[in-house]
């Protein structure tokens, strides 16, 4: 029973972990007009760039050392490790403003195309 129990914890406590990148697909594609699949790829796309910029930023700043541990002078928990990255505590925050971001400019440029132009010396 503890061992099914252990399953169970572990199965739930994967998406509360993971909750953040969850809303944010979700107001991406709850926000699209068209296209949602489109708008879903880039917010988790988004969330990871977001989270990457967080971490390069704190070790520009000294907040996160060399060797990847906490600076001393940082407060208990304002850095945490999210979809490994370790970047600052935003929770469902973070997740809900890149997903208002993304369905913003997903639908203002959804349907832009390129128009490639080869050049033949």
């Amino acid at each position: 029973l503890n061992q099914i129990l252990q399953v169970m914890n572990a199965a739930g406590n994967i998406i509360f972990t993971n909750l953040p990148i969850i809303f944010a697909m979700g107001v991406a594609i709850g926000m699209a007009k068209k296209e949602k699949e489109v708008a879903a790829l880039s917010a988790v796309i988004a969330y990871f760039t977001m989270n990457a910029a967080v971490n390069a930023m704190l070790v520009n700043s000294g907040q996160i050392l060399d060797d990847g541990s906490i600076a001393d002078f940082v407060i208990q928990g304002t850095i945490t490790s999210s979809v490994g990255i370790q970047t600052l505590q935003m929770g469902v925050f973070g997740g809900i403003l890149v997903g208002l971001g993304v369905s913003f400019l997903h639908n203002r440029y959804y349907k832009i195309e390129f128009l490639l132009i080869f050049c033949y010396p």
